[in-house]
């Protein structure tokens, strides 16, 4: 075995004996060129006393490597036709632990929190996953969204028509009310018809069996005591003539039998009262209003309650001919145009007179 240099690596010409040559990377970086002659075949335990020469005393550290593969003492290696070796590397062996890491791998995907979520794992294009999915989430709703506005639309609908229906139903409740009410009301106006015709008709008799009776005695009849009913049922009931007495109880027992059948189609006429049954604050009062602004005669008013009768509007208007105020309720007007009975417009408290305007 002969350690050459670099440069006097041999070239690819070989020479009629037999010989080999093989370049080493030492421990330390460098190449070593060994050669042996006489001979093709270099076992592993040459290669590894080349090095051991060179860079240690220790051959038990040492691993010789060719072309991926360990080279163990026993493996021969064999030149080609150049004499060249495959080139080789020695390096040291490092220290193994206790073993039992592959259980340990083994355990580990046996774990019980296995976990399926692959968010931060990436795609063939280098996204996350994460990503990718948001991204398709908000892609299916944006393509929702119409539907979601019909669900509004027709929610918004469902909830106008039941409060329609609601207050239909509240308005039919309020007609039937209305209706039972009125139909009990029209009900105690016709009783209260049915017994006013009867004791008019108990009355006209009576008052025809008098005249009958005065008649037969030769006595001149006397005015009619008939009372004063007027129903509205015919014009002939409040004639002048006095003598018509049986006509006028066929016509009321004629319309007695009409409002048994039809009660609700009788009208009432509002009653006459009797004359001289008011005294004269009625005409007192058409009086008064038929009088124009300026020209009653206060004198003759015996109280304020009087005035009351013409209304807001005319007391108004009476208090504004006199340079008084006219504003506040009906009976602060009558008070205030009544104060003009018995004093003059001059005599007057200035607070109840319209303040004029200063220029």
């Amino acid at each position: 075995m002969t350690i050459c240099s670099e440069s006097d690596v041999f070239t690819n010409k070989a020479d009629d004996g037999a010989w080999c040559q093989a370049l080493i990377r030492g421990l330390e970086g460098y190449t070593l060129c060994v050669k042996w002659d006489g001979t093709r075949l270099v076992t592993g335990a040459q290669l590894k006393a080349a090095v051991v020469h060179r860079d240690t005393n220790n051959i038990d550290f040492v691993r010789i490597v060719s072309c991926g593969h360990e080279i163990y003492d026993a493996s021969i290696l064999e030149a080609d036709k150049y004499g060249h070796l495959p080139p080789c590397q020695a390096i040291l062996r490092v220290l193994g632990g206790k073993g039992g890491f592959g259980s340990l791998l083994r355990g580990a995907g046996k774990g019980k929190n296995v976990s399926d979520n692959n968010d931060a794992c990436r795609d063939l294009s280098g996204r996350r996953l994460r990503h990718v999915n948001a991204e398709k989430k908000l892609q299916e709703w944006k393509e929702d969204s119409k539907e979601r506005d019909l669900e509004v639309v027709a929610r918004q609908f469902i909830k106008k028509q039941k409060i329609h229906e609601k207050e239909v139903e509240q308005k039919q409740a309020a007609l039937v009310e209305v209706a039972n009410e009125s139909a009990e009301r029209l009900r105690g106006v016709a009783q209260s018809v049915r017994s006013g015709l009867r004791q008019e008709k108990s009355l006209l008799q009576v008052a025809s069996a008098k005249r009958s009776a005065e008649q037969e005695e030769g006595a001149q009849p006397g005015p009619s005591k008939r009372p004063t009913f007027m129903w509205g049922l015919d014009d002939d009931v409040n004639s002048e003539e006095d003598s018509d007495t049986d006509g006028e109880l066929d016509r009321a027992g004629h319309v007695d039998e009409t409002l048994s059948e039809n009660p609700i189609k009788i009208a009432l006429a509002p009653s006459t009262p009797p004359p001289g049954s008011q005294n004269g604050a009625q005409d007192n009062k058409i009086c008064l209003k038929n009088r124009s602004v300026g020209t009653l005669d206060l004198k003759t008013i015996t109280s304020a309650s009087q005035l009351e009768d013409l209304g807001m509007e005319r007391l108004k208007e009476e208090l504004a001919h006199y340079g008084l105020k006219c504003g506040g309720t009906l009976q602060e007007r009558s008070t205030r145009l009544y104060l003009l009975n018995n004093n003059s417009v001059q005599s007057l408290d200035p607070k109840h007179m319209i303040k004029s305007k200063k220029k």
